[in-house]
């Protein structure tokens, strides 16, 4: 049986693992394949496809927009070398960092206590601990402790991904398919409102998404099976991963385990169809 975890971020984004350390750990845990995907970053991915080009799947995480929601695309087996596709990663990566950014303008300009552009603007945090700019220099402040913190903090002062002109699903989903790549959809449980699921599946369905993580681990078992059924039903590709981020949160790498013939990653995994 094959194992797989094809969602993992690394110290390029906001995780806390290096690349070799993410397939160290993979391996011993005798997963068969992995994908580092960090967010709109594809330097860990390199880095960990020069390592064990056999083990490791060339991915991302993207965000993109649907009605102002924040909906992150997987993209795998792109060509890394399609200049509107780097142009694509480049300028999400940069709205997201504005993003970020913009929150600590936002708190100061509110005279937040303790918030200063300028002291945010030198900020240096170690990767290694996981997260990104603002969170940790809110940290570092004691203003929040925690992600969820943070997340509280951008829905009080009414910031989100849809300020910035983020590309919308549609667009993304293209971009990939230009460079030759497969588009999955992440995590929908933990992205859309349950009384809106089957209308924002069949909307982002409508724009060609190629498949559905299926098995993540806060989808529970009626959630599992219900993406599961909606990707059989419409000939979808059925993936899984744990959205590990080393020690910043509490998933762990390979800790998603599928039954037999449960997954679909037919073009994913090359040469392999209906696997595990």
């Amino acid at each position: 049986m094959l194992q797989v975890d094809l969602h993992i971020h690394s110290y390029y984004s906001d995780g806390t693992m290096s690349p070799k350390e993410i397939i160290d750990c993979a391996k011993k845990k005798k997963l068969n394949y992995i994908a580092i995907t960090d967010h709109n970053e594809i330097a860990g991915s390199l880095e960990a496809t020069k390592i064990d080009s056999s083990f490791v799947i060339p991915g991302v995480e993207l965000d993109a927009l649907i009605d102002g929601i924040d909906v992150h695309i997987l993209a795998y087996n792109f060509d890394i070398n399609n200049k509107e596709f780097r142009s694509a990663i480049n300028h999400t990566r940069e709205m997201l960092m504005q993003v970020d950014d913009e929150l600590i303008y936002k708190l100061a300009a509110n005279n937040f206590p303790n918030i200063s552009i300028n002291d945010y603007e030198v900020f240096k945090y170690d990767r290694r601990k996981g997260g990104w700019k603002a969170l940790q220099y809110l940290i570092s402040l004691g203003i929040i402790n925690s992600v969820e913190g943070c997340f509280i903090l951008m829905k009080q002062y009414d910031h989100s991904h849809a300020n910035l002109p983020f590309y919308s699903v549609e667009e993304m989903i293209s971009f990939i398919h230009k460079a030759g790549g497969i588009a999955i959809l992440a995590h929908p449980g933990k992205t859309f409102p349950k009384d809106k699921m089957e209308y924002y599946l069949n909307k982002i369905l409508a724009y060609k998404i190629d498949g559905i993580e299926a098995f993540y681990p806060k989808h529970d078992e009626n959630e599992r099976n219900y993406f599961y059924n909606f990707a059989k039903k419409n000939n979808l590709l059925i993936t899984c991963g744990c959205d590990c981020h080393g020690s910043f949160q509490s998933t762990s790498i390979g800790e998603v385990k599928v039954l037999d013939g449960k997954l679909n990653l037919k073009g994913i995994i090359k040469d392999e169809g209906i696997i595990n």
